[in-house]
Formats: C-alpha cells, sequence, structure tokens
C-alpha cells in the first residue's frame, strides 16, 4: 500500500556513539604511590539536532499528494512519502507530526494521521474525522493543535463542532473525547474553523462564517479555556458567550506575537469567481490584524488596500520567525499567480520587499513558515518546485528541489 521513499538525496550516516579506547599501563614495578593516572579525558560537548521540517505536497494538476522530509541539520530530503490525495495539511507537535487529510484527499479523506520521522512513509494510525450519525457529510478536517500529550483539537472546516482527541489513543475508539459546539457563531451552523494557536492557557480559533462558499461576513475568533474545554466569553459586558468579531473577512493565518501578549491573524479576503470556479478576483477586504490578549482590543496592522490600489496584491500568507519578525505573502493568489514576500513593520504599518532574496519576488509562494535556528521557510512553485531557506540574520538562501509543490510546513523537534 505504501511504496518505498522517493529520495532527493541521499540519506546520512549518522555516528551512533563516541568509540573510546582505554589502555591500561602495567606499574608493578612501581611504589604504589609513583602511580598517577591519568587525567580523564573531556566529555565531548554534544551537538545540538534541529529536527525535521515537515511538508505537505501536491501534484502541479492536483491530481495526487503526499509529504516529504528534511533534516535540518543535512538539508536532505525523503520526498513523495504515502501518496494519497492533493488536498493535505501537516502539524508538528513534539518529536511527531500528523498529516490532515482535506475534503478532496482521496482514500485519506476526512482523517488524522500520525507519524513518526523515523518512519515517515507509515503511519502509527490513520483515524476519522467523521460524525458517527452523518458519515456522509465531509467534516473536512483543517487542522489538529496539541495541548497536552494527551489532548489535542481537531478543526472541522465543514462541521459545527471541534473535536477533543487523544492523540496517544490506541484506537480509533479511545480517539474522540469530546465537541465543542461552534455552531452558533455562523448561520448555517457550519462555521469553517479554518486556524487556531495556543497562548495563555486558552486555544484561540479563527472563524471564516462562510456563506456557499463566499466571504460575505467578516470572520470571529473565539477562545477555548484548555483546562474545562469549555467557550470563553470574549465579551462579559454582552448577553452570551461572545466571540471577537474581526474587521476583514475570510480569516486564514494565526500566530502569537513576541512576548506572547498579542495574536496577529493575517485575512485575505473575499473573491468573486468566474463562471467554471477557474480564477477569482478579489474584493479587497483583507487585512493583517493584531488582537491584544489583554482587552481584546482589535487593531489594524496592515490593510490590503481597495480595487483601484492595492499595494502588494492580495495577502496570501503570514508567517513569523523567531526574532519576531513577521513576514507577509501578497500578489495574484490564483493558482500559478505571482506573488512576493515583504517584511512587515507592524510598529509603523507597512511592509517591504527591499533586501529580499530575489528568490523570492515576483514568484508562486505556496507556504511560508518560520522555522529553527531563525530560519524563514518558503514553498515555491515555479519551473522547479521547491523549499527556499531564507537565514533570518544575513538572508543568504538555500533552496531545495521538490518533485512535487509544496502546500505547508512545519517543524519536528529532535526529542
Amino acid at each position: 500500500m505504501y511504496p518505498s521513499r522517493g529520495r532527493s538525496a541521499p540519506l546520512p550516516i549518522h555516528a551512533s556513539g563516541l568509540l573510546a579506547a582505554l589502555l591500561l599501563a602495567a606499574c608493578s614495578e612501581l611504589p604504589r604511590a609513583a602511580t598517577q593516572a591519568p587525567d580523564p579525558a573531556p566529555t565531548p560537548t554534544p551537538i545540538a539536532t534541529a529536527g525535521n521540517a515537515v511538508v505537505a505536497t501536491r501534484a502541479a494538476d492536483f491530481s495526487s499528494g503526499a509529504h516529504a522530509l528534511v533534516d535540518l541539520d543535512t538539508l536532505a530530503v525523503e520526498q513523495n512519502l504515502a501518496p494519497v490525495g492533493s488536498d493535505l495539511s501537516v502539524r508538528a507537535a513534539g518529536g511527531h507530526f500528523y498529516r490532515v487529510g482535506r475534503l478532496f484527499a482521496g482514500n485519506a479523506a476526512n482523517t488524522i494521521a500520525r507519524f513518526s520521522p523515523d518512519a515517515p512513509e507509515l503511519p502509527q494510525y490513520t483515524y476519522s474525522t467523521q460524525d458517527a450519525a452523518k458519515p456522509d457529510e465531509g467534516s473536512n478536517p483543517y487542522d489538529i493543535v496539541e495541548v497536552a500529550p494527551d489532548k489535542a483539537y481537531v478543526l472541522r472546516y465543514g462541521a459545527g463542532s471541534l473535536w477533543v482527541v487523544n492523540p496517544q489513543a490506541q484506537s480509533e475508539g479511545g480517539f474522540l473525547q469530546a465537541e465543542i459546539d461552534l455552531s452558533a457563531f455562523d448561520g448555517d451552523g457550519v462555521p469553517e474553523m479554518a486556524a487556531a494557536t495556543v497562548a495563555a492557557g486558552r486555544a484561540y480559533v479563527l472563524l471564516q462564517r462562510l456563506q456557499f462558499f463566499d466571504a460575505t461576513q467578516d470572520s470571529q475568533l473565539v477562545a477555548i479555556d484548555i483546562a474545562s474545554d469549555t467557550l470563553v466569553d470574549l465579551d462579559p459586558d454582552a448577553p452570551g458567550v461572545n466571540s471577537i468579531e474581526l474587521p476583514a473577512r475570510n480569516a486564514s493565518e494565526i500566530v502569537v506575537a513576541e512576548g506572547g501578549d498579542a495574536l496577529y491573524v493575517l485575512a485575505v479576503g473575499g473573491r468573486d469567481f468566474n463562471d467554471d470556479f477557474t480564477a477569482f478576483t478579489p474584493r479587497y477586504d483583507g487585512a493583517l490584524l493584531r488582537v491584544d490578549l489583554a482587552d481584546h482590543g482589535v487593531t489594524t496592522v496592515l490593510d490590503d488596500g481597495t480595487p483601484q490600489n492595492a499595494p502588494y496584491g492580495q495577502f496570501a500568507d503570514m508567517a513569523q520567525t523567531a526574532d519576531g519578525t513577521l513576514w507577509l505573502v501578497a500578489g495574484d493568489p490564483n493558482a500559478g499567480g505571482s506573488n512576493s514576500l515583504y517584511r512587515v513593520d507592524a510598529q509603523a504599518g507597512t511592509a517591504s520587499a527591499e533586501g529580499l532574496p530575489a528568490q523570492s519576488q515576483n514568484t508562486e509562494i505556496t507556504a511560508a513558515n518560520g522555522g529553527p535556528r531563525g530560519a524563514l521557510w518558503l514553498g515555491l512553485n515555479a519551473a522547479q518546485p521547491g523549499l527556499l531557506r531564507v537565514d533570518g540574520d544575513t538572508l543568504s538562501t538555500r533552496f531545495l528541489p521538490l518533485e512535487l509543490v509544496p502546500l505547508n510546513i512545519d517543524f519536528v523537534s529532535a526529542d
């Protein structure tokens, strides 16, 4: 069922340990007091390993998908692992990672699979995210966010409830632990939960609130108390359990700001599709937002403009590197369209591409994430698809070619 791994570079051979030889000198003819043991050899300092990047990938024609694994020390790549359909995402947690099979992932649709980087082609398990009472309605899982080794939240884009699961479950029957109903936050009962992050004991979840796949209303942000798995009222002065309404539509990315006192949210905005849904025109009602975690105030860091004046194009993706720098990807987000990388000055409310690598400009950037050692990782769909690693200090680059197009990137720790 699972073919052999494709490899674009040979895997390195890692030393399993340090070989020490102990030489004993016979000193029987010397008085004991004259015998002096040599100083012990110093213990070598272990070299810290950075772990792996895991990448969801798709075929150029969307006919299939798989994932790839990159050794962050050697940059050796294993790719085309466990091929399925093209609608995938990956999420790392500690020393393992998950592959999320979304609605059009073929025989992996509506599932969560867990993998170890030691055997990245063989899932440790694959569990369904479907409602038992609605087996034919696609739950369309979008992400899984671990909040403890034995607890995670599964965002189900096509359903009204978020799942609380045990990621250590030994059987599918032990996977689902509880559900958190989010259906009241959208009139059609399906709020399109698209992304989440964890801060200050809470999980913050973005709700796109689409109507017939159209962003006709502003997105919202809800919070879940991790200790009790209950919704947090983000506006106690108003009746009911309230969310934060965001002044932008089609929110898709969320990160915790450096210092942990705020969240950054990227909303890509609505789109008007042509008759056969092969292309679209942006409406420019998206933004890069900052949400203060103390008072839940929302400010606009960067606006995407108007159809008549959009200095960056439509916002497509966002990433944050270890030094707190925010990065924006914007341009023409149609498949095959050209976009560029920008460095964001959140204080000034500006973004600039000045001095950034040429490979990050006027191309198709399909994924972005900040990785270990301060690097920014980009997925590119050019004549040769692949990954572009950008050093955070020097902006020097390293390109890693892939056979398939990157969809998203995350990082598995070495522990």
